[in-house]
């Protein structure tokens, strides 16, 4: 698949309103507003119509859903109007981490699809609009069955230091260039490239739903998966999105492995500026196509 980028950069606070801009909330007072906002945004499985009418829904919202499929606004009405749907009975294990005027709320979604019980691993993001905290992307991961539900930890394995050097210039051009290096690293097996640009907070969702600290990312990443199972794992239909110091890339992995068959991966990486350099806190891959 060849690599296209589309290029967003959003200025914070936005500019959505006439109305006098207000500084975003911090500490208790932004997390018990965002878990207030994360509870009226699973509340639209319930009730997709309120996808056209909720001025907390921005209007170029990107969402993965859990089967894989890119939705903007009008396809995340469509799809979560067509039955079976996703009825969720609880949200548990919410973690909410905010960067200036922009914030990551992650949680587990227990439910039901046509009866049958479903758990799911969300990943939304959410930017301060000037009087509220408005939804701008979101991913979700099915956890499989028999999978834990609590995060994985592992011990870190032991690190060369990582002596290359970042790309500078253009926010958007250097964060394209570091998605190209995160997969890249994943290819050689680079953790120290990875050890480097992990913020130490950083948790990641993989295919199968689970989610890892960074400590189990980095023996996951450690470990020579490309070498000894792919043959092709290129990157493709790269989206960045900046908000302020928070930028968030859409991506997929249309991939082959060593047997022939070929799937496809999408992902949703967020990175934020830290200390003068740009760091990843959160990644979130979904299974689009099963390999076959």
């Amino acid at each position: 698949m060849p690599h296209t980028t589309w290029l967003a950069s959003v200025l914070v606070p936005m500019a959505l309103s006439a109305t006098a801009a207000l500084p975003a909330p911090n500490g208790a007072v932004a997390t018990a507003a965002l878990k207030a906002r994360h509870a009226e945004r699973v509340s639209v499985h319930a009730d997709p119509v309120r996808i056209a009418t909720a001025a907390w829904i921005s209007d170029d919202i990107l969402v993965i859903d859990a089967d894989g499929e890119r939705r903007d606004r009008s396809g995340l009405q469509q799809s979560l109007a067509v039955l079976p749907r996703f009825s969720v009975l609880a949200s548990e294990q919410v973690l909410v981490r905010q960067f200036n005027q922009a914030a990551i709320v992650q949680s587990l979604l227990l439910g039901t699809t046509d009866g049958k019980p479903e758990r799911r691993r969300n990943t939304d993001v959410y930017v301060w609009d000037s009087n509220q905290w408005q939804w701008v992307a979101g991913q979700q991961t099915r956890l499989k069955p028999g999978l834990p539900e609590a995060i994985q930890h592992a011990d870190a394995p032991q690190v060369m230091p990582w002596t290359g050097a970042d790309p500078s210039g253009d926010p958007i051009a250097v964060l394209t260039a570091l998605n190209d290096a995160y997969v890249d690293a994943f290819r050689r097996a680079d953790v120290g490239w990875y050890d480097a640009h992990l913020s130490q907070d950083y948790v990641v969702v993989f295919g199968d739903g689970t989610l890892h600290d960074r400590p189990a990312a980095l023996a996951d990443f450690a470990l020579p998966v490309f070498a000894e199972h792919l043959r092709h794992f290129p990157v493709g239909t790269v989206q960045v999105r900046r908000f302020g110091n928070l930028a968030v890339i859409h991506a997929e992995n249309d991939y082959e492995r060593q047997d022939g068959r070929k799937g496809i991966n999408r992902y949703t990486d967020i990175w934020v500026y830290l200390k003068g350099s740009w760091r990843c806190v959160s990644a979130h891959i979904t299974v689009y196509r099963p390999p076959i």
